[in-house]
């Protein structure tokens, strides 16, 4: 009889953190790219299988783009483009924020315009 053994795999929570940032951009970086229906599809299908791994594996990854800005936010603000606007929000996400059973292991970095 032969007895089923499994691995455990210990990663770095910063290896982690790369995969998951990677992720972010590649799929940012795909949606600026005109493909074709079946390979869009296929490339957005294999997004989401990882993206559902790292979801199930409590990964979670938090784009700030287009959201309001208060100065309690817990990111990290690179810039500030002060164009006069009545609300300060987050025009653009550079790094996502990377959180790992609801604690943030990785604050965002962020431009804001305000």
């Amino acid at each position: 009889m032969i007895k089923d053994s499994f691995l455990q795999l210990n990663f770095q929570i910063s290896d982690v953190n790369n995969l998951a940032i990677e992720l972010w951009r590649l799929e940012k970086k795909i949606k600026k790219i005109e493909l074709s229906k079946d390979i869009a599809s296929s490339v957005s299908n294999s997004i989401e299988k990882i993206k559902s791994i790292l979801t199930k594996n409590q990964i979670e990854v938090v784009d700030f783009t287009g959201l309001s800005f208060n100065e309690g936010l817990n990111v990290d603000v690179l810039s500030v483009i002060d164009e006069r606007k009545h609300k300060a929000f987050i025009s653009e996400t550079i790094e996502p924020m990377i959180k790992y059973d609801g604690k943030i292991v990785k604050r965002a970095k962020v431009i804001v315009t305000k």
